[in-house]
């Protein structure tokens, strides 16, 4: 799941996050991030997450049906290769019935430390679940053959061109390959701000970043948050001098009736505008259409 949200301007050395964006990603108070800085054509974006970054990370998607134990099943299955789960979030779903998880996992360590390519035999053997697995890899294929003999009975199938297979999605995590993680930072409540934190961003980092955007740091920093929730990743855009005298926030209440937000969007689009990201959240009465077009 994405969460986006509005353009937002900060005054000190620290980025200041809402509730509803720390909530689905567990940034509390005290928790300890790392920070990257990706630098674009249009600023800078920062890279925020609650453990390093490198290149042996995979996200595991796993939905089975609501059992005692059967979280610590698909763990066993996870360990027994070595793998270290370096983030587990977990919820049951459909009245109960199902429990889905999301796992970050971090090969580094474990039985297969490194990407070998899988044989052509191997391949062919498992070619109708290469659209959940990255069958190319051997240590994937690995891993999923421990899953499936450890949690057959309950994990949750459906069909994929006439073929039963789990509802599992194995996915390698990259990142580019300059992307340079620096931290860890701690997190801490906002003085002023009911429910919102503040993370401080790296001197260096900041230091590139106002050069790359073209802003003093006495100017203020201005930022559009977005969170993955999926791989608990939250990210900072800060646009450049060059863009963002085109940025405008706009919101207004609507009525709650079908094709409002077209006609919304339509007129947006007449007048030439790109939406950069918008917000549509549910108010007594009615809703309420937020946005960043540019």
């Amino acid at each position: 799941m994405v969460v986006t949200d509005y353009l937002r301007t900060t005054n000190s050395p620290s980025i200041v996050v809402p509730p509803f964006l720390t909530g689905p990603l567990g940034l509390v108070p005290s928790t300890k991030v790392y920070i990257g800085l990706i630098e674009t054509g249009a600023g800078g974006d920062l890279i925020i997450r609650p453990f390093r970054q490198g290149h042996n990370l995979m996200q595991l998607s796993c939905t089975t049906h609501d059992q005692p134990g059967v979280l610590v099943r698909l763990i066993e299955a996870i360990t027994a290769l070595g793998v270290n789960i370096v983030n587990a979030d977990s919820t049951a779903i459909n009245h109960l019935n199902r429990h889905q998880c999301e796992l970050i996992l971090d090969w580094t360590g474990s039985k297969y430390p490194d990407r070998c390519l899988s044989n052509a035999s191997l391949e062919r053997h498992y070619r109708d679940y290469q659209g959940i697995v990255p069958v190319t890899v051997e240590r994937n294929v690995a891993l999923f053959n421990s899953i499936v003999e450890n949690c057959a009975d309950v994990l949750e199938v459906h069909e994929v061109n006439g073929v039963q297979v789990p509802l599992l999605t194995l996915r390698e995590i990259d990142s580019p390959k300059d992307l340079e993680m620096q931290g860890p930072v701690t997190i801490s409540r906002h003085s002023v701000r009911s429910f919102h934190i503040e993370i401080p961003v790296p001197i260096p980092l900041l230091t590139r970043l106002c050069l790359k955007s073209g802003i003093r740091k006495d100017e203020g920093l201005h930022y559009i948050l977005l969170a993955e929730t999926a791989s608990r990743t939250l990210r900072a855009f800060f646009p450049s001098t060059e863009l963002l005298p085109r940025l405008v926030h706009v919101a207004f209440g609507h009525l709650d009736a079908p094709g409002v937000l077209t006609a919304i969007l339509r007129t947006l689009a007449s007048a030439s505008f790109s939406t950069l990201t918008s917000l549509v959240p549910k108010e007594q009465g009615c809703q309420k259409y937020s946005g960043s077009p540019s």
